[in-house]
């Protein structure tokens, strides 16, 4: 006798929890990144934002505190301002006021015009730069390396657009927008605040020479150190006094100078050519020369070698000097004893090649 089989599998299947064939018929969501096979999106994004690999560079980028996670260590929120501003905000704002009073102390302590504040100047105009461009091509390969809609020449027409995602992530790339933000300040305030840029006169040992002496008084200067007795014989062609609207011009040499007690000059003793012969014509008072010129002619007094006597002839007293520095003054007038009346400052000389 045939005993008849009977099928319980489909038995068995109707008879399961219903839950599970609600689960079964649940789409699977698609992992989206293969390194640690999340389901997360990457809203557009080159890189898992879980996982931080980076598939066309085939390598993980730190990403820092994401998510929950952040939100959860952030803490309580702020009650003021000051709470608010993070620390390395506070200290980024701390260089920049370190920055600005360096500058400003080099510019209230040294003149305009200045070897010192000149080269300072340009040295921290290069630095600024320098520390700049270092952080804005480190953050324009970053930027390259995270997407794909960034060109070669995108450090330069879209610089906002390669900074952007670095002042969404500020914490985890502060030291850029640090060295940024101190290159940039220090590059200004160099050329705006310390200024005092003599670019010509950077590579030049004759700051501030800007007349020719006339060869006249040249000649006149050698015939006074040739002669023992400090007599000048030799007759001029020609007088080197000019009138230049109300007042005289005249070039004249130095010949000796006086000392204050801070060992600057006080007055320059100087020389000319009046009556056909070169002689002593009056002193220039330090106090009338503008400063970048006082400044100048204390550098170049230092250079000239020192004499026991004077050039030419005089009843005063002074640090006597060879006849090397050379200048252009105003004069009202030519007193009866060949002296000049208020003598006026009007530009250093240098002697015609």
């Amino acid at each position: 006798m045939i005993t008849p089989t009977i099928n319980t599998t489909k038995n068995n299947k109707q008879a399961n929890d219903p839950q599970e064939d609600l689960v079964a018929a649940e789409p699977i969501a698609e992992i989206t990144c293969d390194k640690c096979e999340t389901t997360d999106s990457w809203e557009g994004g080159s890189w898992c934002p879980v996982c931080g690999y980076y598939p066309l560079g085939g390598k993980f980028i730190h990403i820092g505190v994401m998510g929950e996670e952040a939100l959860t260590n952030q803490g309580d929120e702020p009650e003021n301002f000051w709470q608010a501003v993070p620390r390395w905000g506070w200290e980024l704002f701390a260089g920049v006021i370190v920055i600005a009073a360096v500058s400003l102390t080099v510019t209230l302590s040294q003149e305009a015009g200045s070897s010192l504040r000149s080269w300072w100047a340009v040295i921290q105009a290069a630095l600024g730069a320098m520390a700049f461009f270092v952080a804005h091509f480190r953050v324009f390969f970053l930027a390259i390396i995270h997407s794909e809609r960034f060109s070669p020449i995108s450090w330069l027409v879209e610089p906002i657009q390669i900074w952007k995602p670095i002042f969404k992530k500020a914490f985890e790339y502060q030291w850029y927008i640090r060295l940024s933000i101190w290159g940039q300040t220090a590059a200004l305030l160099a050329l705006v605040l310390v200024g005092g840029l003599n670019y010509a006169g950077l590579f030049k040992d004759d700051w501030g020479i800007k007349g020719v002496a006339n060869m006249e008084l040249v000649g006149a200067i050698e015939d006074a150190e040739e002669d023992t007795e400090n007599q000048v014989e030799k007759k001029l062609s020609k007088k080197t006094a000019k009138k230049t609207e109300s007042l005289y011009s005249a070039d004249c040499v130095v010949i000796g100078f006086t000392r204050d007690n801070e060992g600057n000059f006080r007055e320059l003793l100087i020389a000319s050519t009046t009556d056909s012969q070169l002689q002593y014509v009056g002193r220039l008072k330090a106090s009338d020369l503008p400063p970048q010129e006082l400044q100048e002619i204390n550098r170049l007094l230092k250079k000239i070698p020192l004499r026991e006597k004077p050039v030419v002839k005089t009843v005063y007293n002074g640090i006597w000097l060879k006849p090397q520095m050379m200048l252009k003054v105003g004069y009202d007038k030519l007193t009866a004893t060949s002296r000049f009346k208020k003598i006026k400052f009007q530009s250093l000389l240098r002697e015609e090649k």
